[in-house]
């Protein structure tokens, strides 16, 4: 314990490393020395005693800022490998089959699990919009937070909340159900609007996690499927106790679709009339957005979090962020849930990034470049987050830093390393990660828990839930031609904006 105590309080001084600080910098050889977690000097090697630190070789490194996925999804951990050809709304049709029955602690495994891919692929900080249901609780999210803890990965825990289904929540879908298919939907109990703010504001009233490390922040988590009181008591609960909003918007042409069909306007109109658009709100996705609803969004400073893979996974169209970036709007990169975007990996992320960028014109000016993403990746993922001191290797921001080795065939040869961490690297690289000045991965390794063990409690309890969920997917699955139908014939409605690359 005293050998512990020890390195906890003692400086880390690292030396030989090729620094990039931030997008706008060159990468440069600089000691880096941290204390209390925090980047205390940058400066030119040998600079600094070793005397009194524990120093840590960087010799044939890039050292670059920790990436920070603005969006994701723990609870859908064990999804892998379940979307064959899922829409968006084909996916929350089919949810209940596939992350029914959770437990506590399944919770906190599904949360090690993703921390453990995201830390290995070179993330340090995350967004989780995670669900339990049948809504959250003061011991499901201590669970989570426990499950980031173990493994080292900072992160929001945005509870996610609704009080109507998907079936009720889009026009018509309920109805398009047969008399069976509808008794299957009934079947299931949704909270009411005061019960799950009552436990959310248990949970925040509760909680004793430091918010350096694991904050909390409250996910309505469709506009559409949430009443104007639920949207309205976490507005007031997230004010009440300074904490974050999270939503997704406008994520598919059918929520458009749909909300003109229940509001009579866009689902960013919508909310700006209930006054919910604030600067402590980012929305996730916003792909069927309009220029008036991107004017609001900057209008209110309201943050976007952008996920490329799962847009073009499910099918939900190309983002104009280019756009939203030139009218002053902050957007973030996330890599959604692993049922919607395959992995966690925030490289293939910015790489998607970019390219999708570069199908829309062949104006050059109009593409994403790779200072444009890493920037998006890094400093304004520390934004949504709400931590204006995490994206860069600068002094006083937290030590989250990535060590990639440079002799991965990725950086052989060296000509621009920002161009080849966004272009070339997809996760083989990460060589080390640091967290808060904690080495979490070191050499390819985790350090704070035991990777094998939690293999085969992932398998062991993947195999109990595939067997529990069996009958419940087989049942949502007899209504999956019905859904794919109400799809097609609501898809020909046109819509003001269109977000696919073929015109309509």
């Amino acid at each position: 314990m005293k050998n512990s105590a020890l390195i906890e309080t003692q400086p880390i001084l690292i030396k030989g490393g090729l620094v990039l600080k931030n997008a706008r910098a060159r990468a440069e050889h600089l000691d880096i020395l941290i204390k209390g977690g925090k980047i205390n000097q940058l400066v030119s090697p040998g600079s600094i005693s070793e005397v009194g630190c524990q120093v840590i070789d960087a010799s044939h490194q890039l050292l670059m800022p920790g990436l920070i996925n603005a969006h994701s999804h723990s609870h859908f951990s064990f999804g892998k490998g379940t979307n064959t050809d899922w829409t968006l709304e084909l996916h929350q049709h089919a949810t209940p089959g596939v992350n029914g029955g959770q437990t506590i602690e399944d919770l906190k495994l599904l949360a090690q699990l993703a921390a453990a891919e995201m830390i290995s692929k070179g993330c340090t900080s995350c967004y989780d919009m995670v669900v339990q249901l049948p809504f959250p609780d003061v011991e499901g999210m201590r669970a989570i937070a426990d499950g980031y803890t173990s493994v080292g990965l900072r992160a929001r825990i945005a509870m996610t909340i609704a009080d109507q289904t998907v079936w009720h929540g889009l026009s018509g879908l309920y109805e398009a159900l047969p008399a069976e298919g509808k008794k299957l939907i009934d079947a299931i109990s949704v909270a009411k609007a005061p019960e799950i703010l009552r436990s959310c504001e248990a949970v925040l009233s509760s909680w004793s996690y430091s918010d350096e490390r694991i904050s909390l922040s409250l996910a309505p988590t469709i506009p559409l499927l949430c009443s104007e009181v639920l949207m309205r008591g976490a507005f007031d609960l997230s004010n009440q106790y300074k904490v974050g909003l999270h939503t997704h918007l406008a994520e598919s042409k059918m929520q458009a679709l749909s909300s003109i069909k229940k509001f009579g306007k866009s689902i960013t109109q919508y909310l700006a009339d209930i006054e919910y658009l604030v600067p402590q709100l980012t929305a996730a996705h916003a792909i069927w957005l309009d220029r008036q609803d991107m004017a609001l969004l900057a209008e209110h400073e309201v943050k976007v979090a952008h996920n490329p893979g799962s847009n073009m996974r499910l099918g939900n169209g190309v983002a104009a962020v280019k756009e939203m970036i030139n009218m002053g709007i902050v957007v973030g990169v996330g890599t959604d849930a692993c049922t919607c975007s395959d992995q966690l990996n925030m490289f293939e992320s910015m790489r998607q990034t970019a390219l999708v960028s570069r199908v829309l014109s062949e104006k050059t000016e109009s593409w994403l470049s790779a200072e444009d993403v890493f920037v998006m990746s890094t400093e304004n993922g520390g934004l949504l987050m709400n931590h204006s001191h995490l994206g860069q290797i600068a002094t006083d921001y937290a030590a989250d830093i990535v060590f990639i080795n440079l002799k991965n065939i990725n950086y052989v040869p060296l000509n621009d390393a920002l161009t080849q961490l966004v272009f070339n690297e997809e996760g083989g690289g990460v060589q080390s990660v640091m967290i808060a000045g904690e080495v979490v991965y070191k050499d390819k390794k985790f350090t704070k828990f035991d990777f094998d063990q939690l293999i085969n409690e992932a398998h062991a309890c993947n195999a109990r839930r595939v067997q529990m969920l069996s009958g419940r997917k087989a049942e949502f699955q007899l209504y999956d031609k019905v859904v794919k139908s109400y799809l097609a014939e609501s898809m020909r409605t046109s819509y003001p904006v269109n977000r696919y690359m073929v015109q309509s």
